[in-house]
């Protein structure tokens, strides 16, 4: 799709955000074996990984779209993710209590991820953000945390991953 955009200046930006985008499409660019495994076999795995759907049912219950919930089935087959806890406005996140994966749902308050986010990372928990581009402040809060260099972190559009573990980089992926 051509955009007609007569300031060329504009037009190089367009561009070049896009590219930049396309750079670990597929994979391509990728360097971390752990992230190129999730590229390859749960973001673009168009069928469900096996048969438990647990975690897609209570994803669709939670509002969240077909894609999304899929992708994030196939993240907990993959990684082997045996339970997992939705946060969502209406319950409240323990740390120590046994969760392979948290995911923030998009009904969380904006205040509430960045306190989320620290307490699970720093109980080794990986996180997972749903439509972090949804408000300005929420992407505000998910950038905050990727230019931290903390975590290890895949950008998927639809939702972010937030890993915090010894034995991968500190990188940022965008898909």
């Amino acid at each position: 799709m051509y955009l007609k955009i007569k300031n060329k200046a504009a037009r190089a930006i367009l561009y070049t955000e896009s590219t930049l985008r396309i750079k670990h499409f597929r994979g391509h660019g990728v360097h971390s074996p752990f992230v190129y495994d999730i590229i390859r076999k749960v973001f673009m795995k168009y069928k469900f990984a096996s048969q438990n759907r647990e975690l897609y049912n209570a994803l669709r219950a939670e509002a969240c779209d077909h894609r999304s919930s899929r992708q994030l089935q196939n993240l907990c087959t993959h990684c082997s993710y045996s339970t997992f806890f939705i946060f969502n406005n209406s319950n409240h996140f323990n740390p120590e209590s046994e969760h392979s994966i948290v995911i923030i749902s998009d009904s969380v308050e904006t205040h509430q991820i960045d306190e989320i986010l620290e307490r699970a990372l720093n109980s080794g928990i990986p996180v997972v953000v749903i439509h972090p581009r949804s408000n300005k402040k929420r992407l505000k809060m998910c950038t905050k945390h990727i230019n931290s260099d903390k975590y290890l972190t895949i950008d998927n559009r639809r939702f972010m991953l937030f890993y915090c573990d010894n034995k991968l980089p500190i990188q940022h992926f965008k898909l």
